[in-house]
């Protein structure tokens, strides 16, 4: 009867985990095609050469992303890890440190972005606007990143649920502003929703901690969080490269143009985000109380399958609307319909692709550097190669080649992640051997 008992709890526990996985995963999926449907409206009210000056502003902070240091990275890795090691008092440490790190982030950024205007009082009504919301952004975005890490069991995936919701709302209610503001009224919406989502995020955050400085925490907590941001910050610069190599043969307004893929690629992140944000947490939990590498591997391949599952049906659905989308709601973006299309077909590998956490998990810092350079580059060197050589549009070939990329960078990725889980695996055996050899003489 307890047997009984006992399996009946055990499914009970395992459907009320599925609930909030599928609650959480369906909110954020609905939150993220609200916002690519809030982008791509943003769109068809915002000229390409005033969005261009936006673009270039975000593709400028993209890479001043470094002064984070990964601490943010190093706390989602080490919160469930030691979690799992049920040491909840050195992850509550961590987690004060990470917190003091980010508001200092915060406050330093968005300083940072007002000088520029003191420094350039010539610069444009567009471009001293989006300066100024920049900071906010960046300001509540630092916050918002550690915020983000520190939801980690189901009953607070729960409570992110309640936030996509929220946040899911006014992102539609927000675009009053770009309809009746243009340009001005898009940057200050991006504000408001930062501000909104962070401020709700705070008020339900599940870690009640005072920020606090400790140089021996934090040291710690860059060793893991240095090499899993540079790895990560390499990938979003890579990410940036298509944009980048768009400005340099085109100018401002084709970046402009291109913003159309830019969603898609923003979009594809966004699906691998929803997914990857619940289930990597509990992976990496699993790691810290069982120490099962194999099972990290495992893990990986059922997280692709599961989201190849979800975008491959989302991605036909969309390559066959998008003609009518483009045409009829966005025209001014309408020559770049067959770089949308391929750029959605390439975007299926940048969803899947979920080695890097896998490397994460099992600290493999070497595999994760190779893997970092090798995307950053093929997603130069093609899409450059694609630009120059080959013949009809520029935003196409473009789009070619980091769809070409993102295939490459996919198979690179699950196999480094194989050989790394290997090759730890054997080490963590031939060191087992080694301690019970030791126990064995101690005994004998």
């Amino acid at each position: 009867m307890t047997i009984i008992l006992m399996r009946f709890r055990n499914i009970a526990q395992r459907a009320k985990r599925e609930n909030i996985f599928l609650f959480y995963s369906s909110s954020s999926l609905l939150l993220q095609v609200s916002t690519i449907f809030a982008t791509f409206a943003v769109l068809r009210f915002v000229p390409p050469d005033e969005m261009g000056v936006w673009r270039t502003l975000v593709v400028t902070a993209t890479y001043l992303n470094f002064v984070t240091l990964g601490a943010p990275n190093g706390l989602a890795r080490e919160l469930p890890f030691l979690l799992g090691q049920g040491n909840k008092e050195k992850a509550l440490q961590l987690a004060a440190v990470a917190q003091f790190y980010m508001i200092f982030i915060a406050i330093a950024g968005a300083v940072g972005f007002l000088i520029l205007l003191i420094l350039f009082p010539e610069l444009s009504h567009e471009w001293s606007l989006a300066l100024i919301v920049m900071a906010i952004i960046w300001s509540f975005g630092s916050y918002r990143s550690y915020l983000g890490v520190t939801y980690r069991s189901e009953h607070e995936f729960r409570r992110l649920t309640y936030i996509n919701i929220s946040d899911l709302v006014l992102t539609f209610l927000s675009l009053l502003l770009v309809i009746f503001g243009g340009y001005i009224g898009m940057i200050f919406r991006l504000a408001f929703l930062i501000i909104a989502s962070t401020m709700t995020m705070h008020a339900m955050r599940p870690l009640r901690i005072r920020p606090r400085m400790n140089l021996k925490d934090l040291r710690e907590l860059l060793s893991t969080g240095i090499p899993q941001y540079f790895g990560g910050y390499l990938l979003t610069v890579s990410m940036a490269f298509e944009q980048t190599i768009i400005g340099r043969q085109g100018g401002v307004q084709q970046i402009g143009l291109y913003a159309s893929v830019a969603a898609v690629s923003t979009a594809m992140l966004a699906i691998h985000a929803s997914i990857v944000t619940y289930i990597n947490p509990r992976i990496i939990f699993k790691l810290g109380k069982y120490n099962n590498l194999l099972q990290v591997f495992r893990d990986t391949r059922s997280t692709v399958f599961l989201l190849a599952m979800i975008c491959m049906p989302a991605v036909f659905i969309l390559s066959i609307v998008t003609p009518f989308l483009l045409s009829t709601l966005f025209p001014k973006y309408a020559d770049t319909l067959t770089a949308v299309q391929i750029a959605l077909i390439g975007g299926i590998f940048l969803a899947i692709n979920a080695s890097l956490t896998g490397l994460y998990a099992i600290k493999a810092w070497k595999y994760v550097a190779t893997y970092a350079i090798s995307a950053v580059i093929l997603r130069w060197v093609i899409p450059s190669y694609f630009a120059t050589n080959m013949e009809g549009k520029m935003i196409t070939n473009v789009a070619a080649g980091g769809a070409i990329a993102n295939v490459l960078v996919f198979a690179i990725g699950m196999i480094l992640l194989w050989f790394a889980v290997r090759n730890e695996h054997r080490k963590q055996s031939a060191t087992n051997m080694e301690i019970s050899s030791a126990i064995t003489s101690e005994s004998e």
